[in-house]
């Protein structure tokens, strides 16, 4: 993680939403695409990507001083497969 993106963190963090807006710009069209991927619905994954993103929105500001996210990228995919294992979990209990 380069300095310019441990900054924008850290602005986000303290609850700057130009920050995160940044962050946000950076990360939308990989966390969909990696999404998509996997869901192969265009509406459910813009959902879900922006599921992601109010859910690191929501939990930034418990981050102290962002230094436990290590490699924001991978913080957010995880929260990304998050969904997506839920996503699967829900469709395989409607079956049921």
């Amino acid at each position: 993680m380069n300095s310019s993106e441990r900054d924008l963190i850290l602005r986000a963090a303290q609850g700057d939403k130009k920050a995160f807006g940044t962050l946000y710009e950076i990360y939308l069209d990989p966390i969909y695409r990696f999404i998509y991927y996997r869901v192969s619905n265009e509406q459910e994954a813009e959902d879900m990507a922006e599921e992601v993103f109010i859910r690191a929105w929501g939990s930034l500001p418990r981050i102290q001083n962002g230094s436990e996210i290590q490699n924001f990228r991978s913080w957010l995919y995880r929260i990304a497969r998050n969904l997506v294992v839920d996503r699967y979990r829900k469709k395989n209990l409607e079956v049921l």
